[in-house]
């Protein structure tokens, strides 16, 4: 049923997804191996956009507190 593999996929069960989607051939055929696989790569790259984010996130607010700070000191020198 689609509650299933709802399920299924939520909890990362890629054997009972596979068996549930494709049938009794999803074995030979790999289903579940070639669907964790793309998962996992999914997860990998996903995981380096989130540490790049992060680290232009960390840069960015480096960056501005500097020029808040380089402001701040002009404007009190004058």
């Amino acid at each position: 049923s689609n509650d299933d593999l709802l399920e299924a996929i939520q909890s990362g069960d890629w054997k009972t997804f596979a068996k549930i989607y494709n049938g009794p051939k999803y074995k030979k055929n790999k289903y579940d191996e070639k669907l964790k696989s793309a998962y996992d790569d999914y997860a990998e790259q996903q995981n380096e956009i989130d540490r790049k984010i992060k680290a232009a996130k960390e840069f960015w607010d480096s960056e501005y507190k500097k020029l808040l700070d380089n402001e701040s000191k002009l404007f009190y020198q004058k």
